[in-house]
């Protein structure tokens, strides 16, 4: 019984950290389904507020979908996107070290998720008309749109600083600042949605490329502390 006891805490941790790093492999996936699904049931909505996938219009998109029949689900759908990319962040941020740089990449990683969370606060008919809000949800929405944006480039930044001299990270820096240079670019392109929903997938693949090496690098710490 004695030989048990000190595995079981590397054990239930282990568990903590598969079950983070499985939340941010399926975030996207869901995410992204989910959207695809509302926006195909509201598609006759959202061409009623002006809006087309490919075309030059001011209309918010995923986020007018929250303003349809459909619109807890869409809710819904970017809570649940934040809650899980949290609960990975949340397992991953001692892998950043103790260093400033390690504290800073893990705050922002954890602002990213919270400020996705927070885009389940749902945009309103103001915004969709004039681009300006007028309820407090509303802009509550806009201000976590932001914030989205700017730790979207911030966060894997400052994460290739946190790991560039972890020999267990090799290759993730040069990665993370890959997608950096991509945000930035997704901002400037006059891509419209398709650039969004690229922006969106490459930020989704980050994490989840992210949560593939920490989910090996969990499992050989774990072996190693076995033998």
């Amino acid at each position: 019984m004695t030989a048990l006891a000190p595995t079981r805490p590397a054990s239930s941790a282990l568990t903590a950290r598969r079950l983070g790093t499985l939340a941010a492999i399926v975030v996207g996936p869901i995410f992204l389904a989910v959207t695809m699904v509302i926006t195909l049931l509201e598609l006759d909505y959202m061409h009623g507020l002006g809006w087309s996938f490919t075309g030059d219009d001011d209309v918010p998109w995923p986020s007018g979908l929250a303003l349809g029949s459909y619109g807890p689900v869409q809710i819904v759908n970017f809570a649940l996107a934040g809650l899980l990319l949290f609960a990975f962040v949340r397992v991953f941020r001692p892998e950043l070290g103790r260093r400033r740089s390690g504290h800073i990449a893990g705050g922002l990683m954890t602002a990213f998720a919270v400020a996705f969370a927070a885009l389940a606060f749902p945009t309103d008919h103001a915004t969709v008309a004039s681009g300006t809000p007028d309820t407090w949800h509303g802009w509550l929405h806009v201000a976590a749109f932001v914030a989205f944006n700017l730790m979207g480039l911030a966060a894997p930044i400052a994460v290739a600083i946190g790991l560039r001299r972890n020999e267990r990270w090799r290759r993730v820096p040069a990665l993370s600042l890959g997608v950096a240079a991509l945000s930035v670019a997704f901002f400037f392109l006059p891509l419209g949605d398709p650039g969004f929903v690229a922006h969106l997938v490459v930020l989704f693949g980050w994490f989840a490329a992210l949560a593939l090496r920490f989910r090996r690098v969990s499992d050989r710490s774990f072996a190693a502390h076995q033998l």
